[in-house]
Order: structure tokens, then C-alpha cells, then sequence
């Protein structure tokens, strides 16, 4: 399992690295170029580092992910929302040299849907998902990809408890997205 943190904080982000074992950050918003540089320098180019794109149109989705990749380096993955113009983006890229993580994603044929347009992952937000269920639907999600042959991975991302996030870990999730707040409650005892 990959563990990724939500930071655009470089400092923040260097001082879980001293602590944990981080295989990457997700941004959690689009930042610029230059504050994008200072994050790689913190983790280092071995790690991924997930920066989402904003845009209404997939052509201009698409071309912001080439300029982004081109600028930063290849272990970059941009983030698109889920949605028609999103796929279209992504149907856009696929054949390119820039991996991208399908966001947002809350149904399984969402997940289906990316993965066959080449997403190297899919994103669902565990806030954003129905809270009685939010796990469960994860679950689903991952059965739905590996059922259907698809090697996209699965980052669950923005839980609302660490009891969640520690759940689909023990169900076999790819990876996690968490904040750095919440890394300390993820090895407490009394779960």
C-alpha cells in the first residue's frame, strides 16, 4: 500500500517525511509552477507528487496536463475531475506520456469508466461519499476494476475518521491520501 499526504506545504511536508514512510503528496489544490518545485525538492524525484487541474474543457485539461508534466518531470500525475469533458481528457492522454488519476470518483461504473479511458488511478473522496456507506463503496470500486481486468489503482483520499482510512486499508486498498493531521491516530492503539 502507497501513502500519500495532502500537503502543499514544503516544510510540513519534509517533516512527515523524517517520521513516515510517504511515498508521495497530493495537492490539494492547483498551485503554481515554482511552489510545485519547491514540494519536489522536499520529496525528492522517486516520489509521486498528485497536482489536480482545473478546466471546463477537456482540450484545455488536456493541454495544461502536457505543460504541467513537461515542466516538472515525469513522476507527476494530474488530477481530473471525473465527468464527461474529464474522460474526454483522459481518452485525450491516454496515449501520452502523462499519467493522470481520475478525481472524485463516486460510483463504481466512474471508476470502470477512467479506467478504461487509461487512468493509471482513480480518487474517490471518502468525505464526499455517503458516510454509512463510504467504505463499502470503496470496496466496490476495487472489486469493480480487478473483476474487469483493469490495472487502474485505487487511492482513497479525504476521510473524515482514520477509522476509515484504516479500513480500507485492511481490505487491501492500493493506496491512501491522508492530511498529515491525521497520520499520528493511523498507528495509535485503541482502534
Amino acid at each position: 500500500m502507497k501513502l500519500f499526504i495532502e500537503s502543499a506545504d514544503a516544510e510540513e511536508i519534509r517533516r512527515c517525511l523524517d517520521f513516515y514512510p510517504i511515498d508521495g503528496v497530493m495537492l490539494p489544490s492547483t498551485v503554481e509552477r515554482d511552489a510545485a518545485k519547491k514540494i519536489i525538492g522536499a520529496i525528492g524525484e522517486d516520489r509521486e507528487l498528485h497536482i489536480p487541474i482545473d478546466g471546463l474543457r477537456a482540450e484545455d485539461i488536456a493541454d495544461e496536463a502536457r505543460r504541467l508534466v513537461g515542466a516538472l518531470g515525469t513522476n507527476i500525475y494530474v488530477g481530473i475531475a471525473v465527468g464527461v469533458e474529464g474522460l474526454k481528457a483522459m481518452q485525450m492522454l491516454n496515449s501520452s506520456e502523462v499519467s493522470f488519476a481520475a478525481t472524485g470518483v463516486g460510483t463504481s461504473m466512474q471508476a470502470l469508466m477512467a479506467g478504461k479511458c487509461g487512468a493509471s488511478y482513480i480518487m474517490p473522496f471518502v468525505n464526499r461519499l455517503d458516510s454509512r456507506n463510504a467504505v463499502s463503496l470503496v470496496e466496490k470500486m476495487i472489486a469493480a476494476l480487478k473483476n474487469n481486468g483493469l490495472e487502474t489503482e485505487v487511492i482513497a483520499a479525504r476521510f473524515k475518521t482514520a477509522r476509515q482510512a484504516i479500513e480500507v486499508a485492511e481490505y487491501g486498498i492500493d493506496a491512501l491520501s491522508v492530511a498529515p493531521s491525521m497520520l499520528p491516530s493511523l498507528i495509535a492503539d485503541g482502534f
